[in-house]
Order: structure tokens, then sequence, then C-alpha cells
């Protein structure tokens, strides 16, 4: 005799076959997962010259990459327009993973001081993962009497307009972060830009400015040699590497700026694809063969998914297109 009613046993029958549903859906999930394979040869576009800073990044992570995932990765170097050549090349390849654009925070920066942008750095880009971020030093002479940000501040405060700074340029990193902190600290401080970070240094050990904001690597000759001060750095943590400089942020609070170097696919990259790339590839930066790369511009690996990634891009478009309108600053 039946133990259940015909009642039960339907019900039975349809737990069944919604169970076999959803195995059959979630097996064809994970099927899905697994068929995502990164192309055979992948183009690594830098858009820079061989040999800065951003091409040696580059040719480390093909490296490393290419031995951890058994595929070709050819570093291609795009120079041109201050990045802007590469940077466009890859956003007009074909989103399937196999060219790639490796790039500096001049990303976010660049479209912010044009009139027309030739990229969106938040439309045209799948961000993929970013692989270090580098705090920045306040610099000033050995000779002066700043020994602390707190000095230099209140000195700047005292005399608006009086002071002046340093930077490589219009519109590069190390200009926009001073501006930035600028504006956080309520300061009035002139703005020197040279052609390139090896007159601006000079001048800075020299006295003929009060202060630049740069990175480690750019004025770690400087610092050795004794003849400029770091006072302070622009992480929002104090750094492994600099245990004694305080941040930038607990003199002048909400402030903080790094340079930072990332991966970026085309926009329409498969989500998995994204996904499998940024996995690997934050597996190699944790990797010991790029612990001393890193330490030789005193910055350190980031593990962060792609979603962050995407909104810290996101986040210094805005910060950047505000204080270029703010300051009226435009590309040269």
């Amino acid at each position: 005799m039946n133990r259940f009613s015909p009642c039960v046993v339907q019900t039975i029958l349809s737990a069944v076959a919604i169970s076999t549903g959803l195995f059959v859906a979630s097996a064809g999930v994970a099927m899905a997962a697994d068929a995502v394979m990164l192309p055979k040869v992948i183009k690594l576009v830098v858009p820079y010259a061989p040999g800065a800073s951003t091409d040696l990044l580059a040719r480390q992570l093909a490296l490393v990459l290419s031995k951890r995932i058994g595929n070709t990765i050819i570093v291609d170097n795009k120079p041109g327009g201050g990045s802007v050549l590469g940077t466009v090349i890859v956003g007009n390849a074909p989103p399937d993973g196999a060219t790639l654009l490796l790039t500096s925070s001049a990303f976010t920066i660049n479209p912010a001081l044009q009139e027309k942008p030739p990229y969106d750095p938040v439309n045209d880009f799948a961000p993929v993962a970013l692989l270090t971020q580098v705090p920045m030093i306040l610099a000033v002479p050995a000779s002066s009497s700043y020994r602390s940000p707190a000095d230099f501040v209140n000195a700047a405060r005292a005399q608006p307009g009086v002071l002046n700074y340093g930077s490589s340029g219009i519109g590069s990193t190390n200009h926009l972060a001073m501006e930035l902190f600028k504006g956080a600290a309520k300061l009035q401080v002139t703005h020197v830009p040279y052609k390139g970070m090896a007159p601006a240094g000079v001048d800075l050990s020299s006295g003929q400015v009060q202060a630049i904001i740069g990175s480690y690597s750019s004025l770690a000759a400087l610092m050795q040699g004794g003849k400029v001060r770091a006072l302070g750095i622009s992480s929002t943590k104090p750094s492994t590497f600099f245990p004694d400089l305080p941040t930038l942020g607990a003199t002048v609070p909400g402030y903080s700026m790094a340079g930072w170097f990332g991966v970026f696919a085309p926009r329409g990259t498969p989500p998995a694809l994204v996904q499998l790339l940024n996995k690997e590839i934050v597996a190699t930066i944790n990797s010991d063969e790029f612990a001393k790369i890193f330490a030789q511009d005193r910055a350190e690996p980031v593990e962060m998914s792609a979603t962050a990634f995407s909104d810290l891009v996101k986040a210094e478009t805005l910060q950047w297109k505000k204080i270029a309108a703010e300051q009226n600053i435009r590309a040269q």
C-alpha cells in the first residue's frame, strides 16, 4: 500500500525536479566559469617609452605572469601624447583579453586637463587589477627651517602667496598632488613648473623653490645625498619603508594621495575574463619575485578586486576634474 497520498507524491516529484534543475543550472555556471580561458598570446601595451618605470614594471609582470599562466605575454611600448596614444589603442582593441593596458595614475589625470578628452577613463575601459600604490613625499631643501608638515603649512598660511613649489610640469602627478594638498590645507602657494623632475630637484636642493611633493624614486638621490629633507608622506597610513615620516593627513585631515600602476582591458571585456585576469595578476604581484621591484620604489602590492579598482578610477576621475576646473589647469 502506498504510504504517500497523491498530493504528497506530486510535491516530492516537484521538489526533485526543482532540485535537479538547480543542480543542472549550478553545473552550467561552474562549467561556464571553467570554460573561461586566457588568450594564448596577450599584448601588454605600455603608453610610455622603454626604460620608464611603467615599462620596467610591465616587463616584470609579463615575465612572472607568463610563467604562472603558461601563456605568452608581449610588452608593446606605444609612447606618445603623454601616454594618450597607447591608451587609445587599447581602448579601441577587441574586448577579448588579448590586448591589455598597463599604465599609471596619469590615466585619470590626463582627461581632466583637456577640453575634449581623447578617452573616458570610466566608460571606455574595464579596470582589471591595481598593482601597487606609491605614496608621495613632501620634501623641502635641507637648509630649510621646516622640520614637519605643520611647519610648512603654518609658514604658508602666515605668508599667503609668498612660498612656491616645484613640479615636473603642468598636469603632472606631483603638480596635482600639491594642488590637492593646497586645497585641503587652504594654502596660497605658487606653482613653478619644470620640464621634468631633474631640474625641479636641482632648484629644490638650492632653495629656489620651497617644496615639492614627489615620488621616492624622483627624490631618492637628493634625499640620500642630504640635499633635501623629507617632511611627510602622502599615504593614508604610515609606510613600512618610512616609519619615521608622519602622514600629511595627520596635519591636513582628509588629505591622501598616491600614484599607482594598474592594468586595464577594453570596455566590454567579459566580466568572467576580467575576474580571471584579476585573480592571476593579484597572485603574481604577491609573489617573492615581485617583492624586490616594488621595494626599489618603496611600494607594496595592493590586493584589490576589479570592482574596487573601478570605484577608485571613478572617484579619482571626478576628483581631478574638480581640481582642474577650480584651478583652471589645462594640458600644455
